[in-house]
C-alpha cells in the first residue's frame, strides 16, 4: 500500500514551523528567547489559520481539503505549545499587554471563523491541544514510580492488543473483556505516545539534573512504549486488510498526526542539542507508524485463518482419539491440547463457530469482506464451515448469531 506513505507529507508543514522557529530563535533557553518563542508561536498560528479561514467553505473539496489536512498537525502543535506554556504566555502578557492582547484576539477570532465551514472544526482545532495540556500537567506530577506503573499498564494493554494481532476476540473469555479491550485500543495508542514524550522530556529536559540511572530508565521505557505502539499499529493494518480492500478512513492518520504534534511540543520544550531528539521524534515515529501499518496490511488474512483452523482441527482430532468423543466446546481444548485459541482473521471481534457432541462436530467462522465484489458498497458476509465430522444436527448453531452480528458490525 504505497499510497499510505503519502500521510508522511503532514510532517513537512510541522518541520517548516519548527525550523523557522529554531532559525529565528537561539537554541539556548532564557527569558528573552522564551518571549520570542511565544510571539513566534502566536504569529505562526495566525498565519496557518488565515488560509484555512479564507478557504473554509471549500475545505471538503479536492486540493483545498488536502491542504487543510496537511496544515492541521502543524496548527495543533503550535496551539498545544501555547496551551502547555500558558504560564509563559501570561507572564509575557503582563509585560506586553497590548501586543499580546491583539495577537490573542486575532487568534480567537480566526478559530471562531473556521466554524463557517463546519461547526465541528472548532472542536477539531481546540480539543487536541487542551487534552494534551491536561495530560502534560498530570504527567508532570508523576514521579519515577508513577511513570513506571503507568508505562507498565500501557505495555500490558499493548501486549493484549498484540495478541489481538494474532486473532480477533479470544474464545471463551467474557464478552465484557472483549468490549473493554476494543475500547482501550485507541486509548493505548494515545497514552503510549504521551508517555513516551513525557519520559523523554523527563530524561533530557528537566531543569534539575537527572541522574544517569533514571535517565536510562526513562529512555528505555519510552523505547518499549514505541515498540508496543508499532505492534498495535501492525494489528490495525492486519484488521484493515482482513475487512477492506480500500484504505479509506482506516489509515492511521490520527496516530501519525498525534505523533507529529507531540514531536513539535517535545522539540520546543527541550533546550539546546536535546532538541534534536524532538525533531527525530517528529519524523521517525510517524515513519514507524506508517511502516508498521504497511507491514500489517501485507498479511494474508485468509491464509492465517486457514492455518489457525487447521491447528484447531488437529487438536479436536487428538481429543477424539484420546477420549472417544468430540469436545462439547472449544474451551475443552484449553489448556491441555492448545494453550489458547486464536480467532479467525476475518474482522474485528470474530470468533470461531463450533458445535460438538459425542460423535459429531463442525468448525466454522463468519467470513466478512468489505468492498468485496460484486457487493462493492455493502459488506459480503457468509458462514464458512472449515471442517466437520459425523452428522451435526440441523438445528441452529452459534454461527447463525455471528452472521447477524457480522452483518450489523460489518466486521469493524
Amino acid at each position: 500500500m504505497p499510497f499510505v506513505f503519502f500521510m508522511l507529507l503532514i510532517i513537512l508543514p510541522a518541520m517548516l514551523v519548527l525550523w523557522a522557529g529554531l532559525w529565528l530563535i537561539p537554541w539556548a533557553g532564557g527569558v528573552q528567547q522564551n518571549r520570542r518563542w511565544i510571539l513566534f508561536l502566536l504569529i505562526a498560528a495566525i498565519i496557518i489559520l488565515i488560509p484555512m479561514v479564507v478557504l473554509t467553505g471549500r475545505v471538503r473539496y479536492g486540493g483545498v481539503g488536502f491542504l487543510a489536512i496537511l496544515m492541521w498537525p502543524a496548527l495543533e502543535g503550535v496551539l498545544a505549545l501555547l496551551v502547555v506554556q500558558w504560564r509563559a504566555v501570561y507572564s509575557l502578557w503582563r509585560v506586553e499587554k497590548v501586543l499580546l492582547s491583539i495577537l490573542l484576539i486575532v487568534l480567537v477570532v480566526l478559530i471562531a471563523l473556521t466554524a463557517l465551514g463546519e461547526p465541528t472544526y472548532i472542536l477539531a482545532i481546540l480539543v487536541p491541544p487542551l487534552f494534551l495540556a491536561g495530560a502534560w500537567v498530570i504527567g508532570g506530577r508523576l514521579g519515577l514510580g508513577g511513570l513506571l506503573v503507568a508505562s507498565l499498564l500501557v505495555l500490558a494493554l499493548q501486549i493484549s492488543q498484540a495478541v489481538g494481532l494474532l486473532g480477533g476476540r479470544l474464545y471463551g473469555v467474557p464478552e465484557w473483556l472483549n468490549i473493554l479491550r476494543s475500547l482501550t485500543e485507541i486509548l493505548s495508542v494515545v497514552l503510549a505516545l504521551l508517555l513516551a514524550v513525557i519520559l523523554i522530556y523527563r530524561a533530557l529536559g528537566e531543569k534539575r539534573p537527572v541522574d544517569k540511572t533514571r535517565r536510562i530508565i526513562y529512555l528505555s521505557l519510552s523505547v518499549l512504549l514505541l515498540l508496543g505502539l508499532a505492534a498495535t499499529v501492525v494489528r490495525h493494518g492486519v484488521m484493515v486488510k482482513a475487512t477492506a480492500h480500500a484504505a479509506e478512513d482506516h489509515m492511521p492518520f490520527g496516530q501519525v498526526a498525534f505523533a507529529v504534534i507531540l514531536g513539535m511540543v517535545l522539540t520546543a520544550l527541550l533546550v539546546g542539542r536535546s532538541r534534536r531528539v524532538g525533531l527525530a521524534f517528529a519524523i521517525l515515529v510517524p515513519v514507524l507508524i506508517v511502516v508498521s501499518y504497511a507491514a500489517g496490511s501485507s498479511f494474508e488474512p485468509q491464509a492465517v485463518t486457514g492455518a489457525r483452523a487447521e491447528r484447531i482441527e488437529g487438536a479436536i482430532e487428538l481429543y477424539h482419539q484420546e477420549t472417544g468423543a468430540y469436545p462439547a466446546s472449544l474451551s475443552d481444548l484449553t489448556p491441555g491440547y492448545m494453550p489458547f485459541i486464536l480467532g479467525p482473521l476475518t474482522g474485528r471481534g470474530q470468533v470461531w463457530c463450533y458445535q460438538g457432541g459425542s460423535d459429531y462436530y463442525r468448525l466454522g467462522y463468519v467470513f466478512i469482506q468489505r468492498y468485496y465484489e460484486p457487493t462493492l458498497f455493502r459488506p459480503f458476509v457468509e458462514i464458512r464451515v472449515y471442517s466437520s465430522a459425523g452428522q451435526p444436527p440441523d438445528s441452529g448453531w452459534m454461527c447463525d448469531d455471528e452472521l447477524l452480528r457480522g452483518e450489523a458490525t460489518r466486521g469493524l
